[in-house]
């Protein structure tokens, strides 16, 4: 089909709404968004954790998204190690203090949850790897 000046004109109508058809348009997005608010989760936004943190001295709340969406966190394994030396790696390089103001970076949020101390991943709540 060749473009024409009036097969364009066509098309270029053919996509008005019509007001009924705008305002369900317009409806639906309204109740993603509410939908999104009431989750506390935006599929849009691809991460998987949140933590809210208050500031105390405005009491404002500030929510933190971290973590990747159908990721599986897995600590004390290979795989826990290998993202622990290369978050180290972030880490010493951004210049971040996850036990000091850092702590609630991405970065660090993400470091906690996959229980890192240095560069290798920790099975349970021990301090030191091996014990």
């Amino acid at each position: 089909m060749t473009l024409t000046p009036a097969s364009l004109r066509l098309r270029r109508d053919a996509a008005v709404f019509t007001d009924k058809e705008l305002h369900a348009t317009v409806k639906a997005e309204a109740r993603r968004k509410t939908d999104m608010w009431a989750t506390g989760f935006d599929a849009e936004d691809g991460k998987k954790y949140t933590k809210v943190v208050t500031n105390p001295e405005t009491g404002r709340k500030n929510r933190i998204r971290y973590g990747a969406k159908g990721y599986k966190i897995a600590p004390g394994t290979d795989k826990g190690d290998r993202y622990c030396a290369r978050s180290f790696g972030d880490m010493k390089s951004h210049g971040k203090d996850c036990a000091g103001a850092d702590r609630n970076t991405p970065l660090c949020l993400s470091r906690t949850k996959w229980r890192c101390s240095g560069k290798v991943s920790r099975r349970d709540g021990a301090l030191t790897p091996g014990k």
